[in-house]
């Protein structure tokens, strides 16, 4: 079943509320190509619902080993309340 973007990213934001993770990972957990990702986070980002942190440097380069995707506090704000919205829908369903 395909999913429209706003139910790809509230997959994208419950998954990154469990953890911080890399781009990766997100891709996979949230079966979410790397393109509709892309756009997801540069949105998340842009609109500060996630942040960027750098967790590690190579010391052979000015790489980071790895960028990982958080929640800011809005993001948490925002998954935490439409977690308690989908929960009352849940009950008036029932």
């Amino acid at each position: 079943m395909r999913r429209n973007r706003l139910e790809q990213t509230l997959a994208v934001l419950q998954y990154i509320a469990k953890r911080p993770a890399k781009r990766t990972h997100i891709m996979y957990a949230t079966q979410t190509n790397y393109q509709m990702l892309k756009k997801i986070m540069d949105k998340l980002i842009d609109k500060e619902f996630v942040e960027e942190s750098v967790f590690g440097r190579n010391t052979r380069s000015t790489h980071p080993n790895g960028i990982f995707y958080k929640l800011t506090r809005k993001g948490t704000i925002f998954v935490n309340t439409s977690r308690s919205v989908f929960q009352q829908l849940e009950e008036l369903q029932s």
